[in-house]
């Protein structure tokens, strides 16, 4: 289930454990974040507040404009998120 933003509710993430991290994360970025075994927790945590303050849709809606604008073309819908995020070179 995508999680939606509640504008009401303040995310922060600077103090956050990573398995509160890991927990905002998409799916599909959580065996990224395992893999890592936990290096750049900042980073980890600027995702997870982007995340979260997104929503998971919007999230991944971000990063398929985005690879969109890279490529000059469309990118479909149903293109799975690893590949999408290939597409910049992440």
């Amino acid at each position: 289930m995508d999680m939606v933003p509640n504008p009401s509710v303040r995310h922060d993430f600077h103090a956050a454990s990573p398995d509160e991290v890991r927990a905002a994360l998409i799916p599909e970025e959580r065996a990224e974040f395992d893999r890592s075994g936990g290096e750049d927790l900042d980073d980890w945590r600027r995702i997870a507040w982007l995340t979260v303050s997104s929503g998971h849709h919007d999230y991944r809606e971000m990063w398929r404009r985005a690879a969109a604008a890279y490529a000059g073309k469309e990118v479909p819908m149903a293109e799975p998120f690893v590949v999408t995020k290939a597409r910049l070179g992440c």
